[in-house]
């Protein structure tokens, strides 16, 4: 009887170690995160291409996101598929993120879009790369109307068209649209597109069928001729 006891005091004495080690593990961790949510400077160790301490043998890294364009004090943020979203109303927001590639997703006020993103690894406003410590710079603008207005189809005809940023990669997401009626409307950050008409059913072809043009502050109605091809 005397050994069953003693076998089960050094087991629950062994969970009772194990929960401690688990939570000051969890502790730190949670530091960490909430000391860069505060705006913390980090220490020395912090240093480009210096691994943080890592959390059950992971090395995490410290990464930046820099914002210009949005109105002093606007509240922005970043979101992503691994890490909780995390918003600042400064021009800066620092994450910890394990190396490899990670999806992201950016918020900005009512009004404001993503223009571009820029850093290492070719980023993209969908996903960036971590191999170390380092900065992205995050470009916003604000959202404008712009609309394509067709003349020449015969009522009802399908047509659509396709918008794609100047800057390729790293630039803005390109949209598309269809409509039965006379107008194609787009909501896009103030800046540069290149846009393509698709052809309609029906033997039509759009003058210009594609082309570039630049949204000022304000909104922009382009007009699509349509003629018997």
């Amino acid at each position: 009887m005397w050994s069953t006891e003693r076998r089960v005091l050094r087991t629950r004495g062994a969970v009772r170690r194990r929960l401690v080690v688990v939570l000051a593990i969890a502790g730190v961790a949670l530091a960490a995160v909430s000391a860069l949510s505060l705006g913390a400077t980090p220490r020395a160790g912090a240093q480009a291409g210096a691994a943080a301490p890592g959390v059950l043998g992971m090395h995490l890294y410290l990464v930046h996101y820099e914002e210009t364009g949005l109105p002093q004090g606007s509240t922005w943020w970043v979101n992503g598929s691994e890490e909780r979203a995390t918003s600042s109303n400064g021009t800066t927001l620092a994450v910890l993120y394990v190396r490899g590639g990670h999806e992201i997703q950016f918020g900005a006020p009512t009004g404001y879009g993503v223009v571009a993103i820029e850093g290492p690894h070719h980023p993209s406003l969908s996903q960036v790369s971590v191999s170390g410590n380092c900065r992205f710079a995050v470009r916003f603008a604000p959202l404008e109307v712009l609309t394509f207005q067709e003349h020449g189809l015969p009522a009802g005809t399908s047509w659509s068209v396709s918008l794609h940023s100047w800057l390729g990669h790293g630039g803005a997401a390109s949209q598309s649209g269809s409509s039965t009626g006379t107008t194609i409307a787009f909501t896009v950050v103030k800046g540069g597109w290149m846009f393509q008409v698709g052809d309609p059913v029906g033997g039509f072809a759009a003058n210009p069928g594609h082309g570039y043009l630049v949204v000022p502050a304000g909104d922009l109605t382009r007009g699509i001729g349509f003629h018997s091809a």
